[in-house]
């Protein structure tokens, strides 16, 4: 997961060290945008091409692309070279998920998935902190590229160390059917697929945005990145104990996964509620409670729908795609509705209001869930 979401992050951070090849503020918000929005479009395809290749072939394709990606980054001459990159990237992690959800599932005890979607999804919010990490080897080394090399090296570990079976992947179809009682077809994918595009929107739009925020609201840079740095941890966190609680009840009727989703998203809505005030005083709470729980809810996700699904890969690719859609519209969306107010007050009641759009969503599916309408038969 790491490896394949780390390359935008990279450039992110690296971007006033790339400027003399021409990478800049709009090169790099261009090229996250194309990076989310391939993956967004694929993400469909994907899902299906790991339900042929097998998830071990999938990954090692993400880890081995990522890493000749990286390569390539190394060498960029241009700017051009370095959006290219990134829709490649953006390519690969149509994949990834799929993939790590379909190996998860048939390698984990039932009992311990949930935490292991949590902590899969926690190694995204990493990305920032493993990026950053490479800045004093820039600073050591006199040159970008030296990061890029480390990058491609990570990446050729990362296929190395991919696992040559998936474990108890010939566990008995029985013994799936036991915890997915039913089987979800697509409206409730796409109800839930929706509900994740509002969360996304909202979280990665206030990744972009938090610190130009936090700023107009005057608050000093050291205070900022703290509030940031935070955001960053809490979420990883959450991310790994909601799954935990999420995968509590593996056999229970409905997911308990959708309850945990609706309270996160709650919080979260809280958290751009206090940040929608405007009150610098409170800026440090909103977005650790805007971000922290807002985005925590990725892992859950992914295991309350591999848990009604009988191909898991081809169903989380398509929620994915909501996903990844919300993720690629969110921050220009943010930014275009901030207007002239340097608060970005505005966009972040629009914050609050798109998570509560994901809240009905969810809350919609497990009504259904809960009267048993949806398709499928007990064993």
């Amino acid at each position: 997961m790491l490896v394949a979401a780390w390359p935008p992050f990279l450039v992110a951070v690296l971007a006033p060290s790339m400027s003399a090849i021409g990478v800049d503020v709009a090169l790099v918000a261009g090229g996250v945008a194309v990076f989310f929005a391939l993956a967004a479009v694929l993400s469909p395809l994907g899902g299906r091409m790991v339900g042929r290749v097998g998830p071990q072939c999938a990954l090692r394709l993400v880890a081995g692309g990522s890493a000749a990606i990286c390569g390539c980054l190394a060498f960029a001459g241009d700017g051009t070279a370095v959006l290219v990159a990134l829709g490649a990237v953006g390519a690969l992690n149509c994949i990834v998920q799929p993939a790590t959800n379909a190996l998860i599932r048939a390698g984990v005890p039932v009992r311990s998935q949930g935490l292991g979607f949590g902590i899969v999804q926690a190694a995204i919010p990493f990305t920032v902190v493993a990026a950053g990490a490479l800045v004093p080897l820039v600073r050591s080394t006199g040159t970008w590229r030296a990061a890029f090399v480390v990058a491609a090296g990570v990446g050729v570990v990362a296929l190395i160390a991919v696992p040559r079976s998936a474990g108890s992947a010939s566990r008995p179809r029985d013994a799936v059917r036991r915890v997915a009682t039913r089987s979800w077809g697509s409206p409730q994918l796409a109800v839930l697929a929706l509900a994740a595009a509002c969360a996304a929107a909202s979280a990665t739009a206030l990744a972009a945005l938090a610190a130009s925020g936090g700023a107009g609201m005057g608050l000093p840079a050291d205070a900022i990145a703290v509030a940031i740095a935070a955001m960053g941890l809490a979420c990883a966190a959450l991310r790994a104990l909601a799954g935990r609680l999420a995968g509590w009840r593996p056999d229970s009727k409905a997911p308990t996964g959708l309850l945990v989703m609706i309270v996160l998203f709650l919080i979260g809505a809280g958290g751009f509620a206090l940040l929608a005030t405007g009150d610098r005083d409170l800026f440090s709470v909103g977005v650790i409670l805007a971000y922290g729980f807002g985005w925590a809810w990725t892992g859950v996700l992914n295991l309350v729908v591999s848990s009604r699904s009988d191909d898991v890969a081809r169903a989380t690719g398509r929620t994915q795609m909501g996903v990844f859609a919300g993720a690629a519209l969110g921050p220009a969306v943010f930014a275009f509705l901030a207007g002239g107010d340097p608060a970005l007050r505005f966009s972040w009641t629009v914050g609050v209001a798109l998570l509560l759009v994901a809240v009905v969503c969810v809350a919609a599916v497990w009504f259904r869930d809960q009267r048993g309408s949806v398709t499928g038969a007990d064993p």
